[in-house]
């Protein structure tokens, strides 16, 4: 890896372990926290791509699995892996490499902004279902739950947030790229 491409995996490392502790707001009715880190994930795999971005969650995936206070609700260390929350965050690691892989594969072929956010912003929905298969069937399994009480409070509640996170990261994507491209640091 280039000096570059480490330094830029580090900011985004660090822009989903910023945004995973924002607004960690904890819910009464679910172990699993309202966090912007799911956008964090989005921005990551739509701009640095599949392998930079998949790097870069591997990286705070690590960082925190290390003990780091990085995961929501300020909280790091292997127990929260192996805990109700795991599976979202292992989650995050597919999600941004299938969004990475459809963004170096598509993004580049599309010429008008609003394909490019339409585009982000579906490739992002297919992110969150892989988020919310990981994260539901772990959170079954560790709280022991039905399959239905895990969607009920696992996925549900979450939905609508995390589609308006797609809307916003698929537009913050698109500026973000553009500004990458124009200073010569990414092809747009």
């Amino acid at each position: 890896m280039k000096v570059r491409e480490i330094v830029v995996t580090a900011l985004f490392a660090a822009l989903i372990c910023c945004l995973a502790l924002i607004p960690a707001i904890p819910l009464s009715f679910s172990t699993v926290p309202f966090t912007l880190q799911v956008m964090g994930v989005f921005i990551t795999g739509a701009v640095l791509g599949r392998k930079l971005g998949t790097i870069a969650t591997c990286v705070y995936v690590a960082i925190g699995a290390a003990g780091l206070l990085v995961f929501a609700g300020y909280k790091g260390g292997l127990g929260v892996l192996t805990g109700p929350t795991g599976g979202y965050i292992f989650g995050f690691i597919i999600a941004t490499y299938i969004i990475g892989w459809s963004t170096d594969a598509f993004y580049l072929q599309l010429h008008k902004k609003r394909f490019k956010v339409i585009f982000l912003c579906l490739t992002m929905m297919i992110g969150v279902i892989a988020i919310y298969v990981l994260g539901g069937l772990q959170l079954m399994l560790v709280a022991k739950l039905t399959l239905k009480k895990a969607i009920f409070v696992g996925v549900i509640p979450f939905l609508p947030f995390d589609l308006c996170k797609a809307g916003l990261a698929a537009f913050l994507t698109v500026a973000v790229r553009e500004r990458l491209s124009k200073a010569n640091l990414l092809k747009n």
